[in-house]
């Protein structure tokens, strides 16, 4: 995935149960059995407060996931060794 000039920053974090997808200081989580939570975060401080889930991250946060797995089972993905 390429960006384009003028596109937000974004972060794509995970562990064991979660996906999280954070771009435009929204941080949203998607859980088990289709739960989705949303936590506005404070670049400078860190801190995280609970907001309403956006729907429109919501779609891009699955899409991502989505395609990112498809392609894993395609064999599309793989590891890159930084050049010497």
């Amino acid at each position: 995935m390429f960006e384009q000039a003028g596109d937000a920053p974004r972060a794509f974090l995970s562990n064991y149960q979660e996906l999280g997808y954070y771009k435009a200081d929204t941080l949203t989580v998607l859980g088990l059995k289709k739960r989705a939570a949303a936590y506005r975060v404070d670049p400078k401080t860190g801190e995280a407060a609970a907001a309403p889930v956006d729907p429109q991250l919501l779609k891009e946060a699955v899409a991502y996931y989505q395609e990112a797995f498809h392609a894993f089972k395609r064999g599309e993905l793989e590891l890159r060794q930084k050049a010497k």
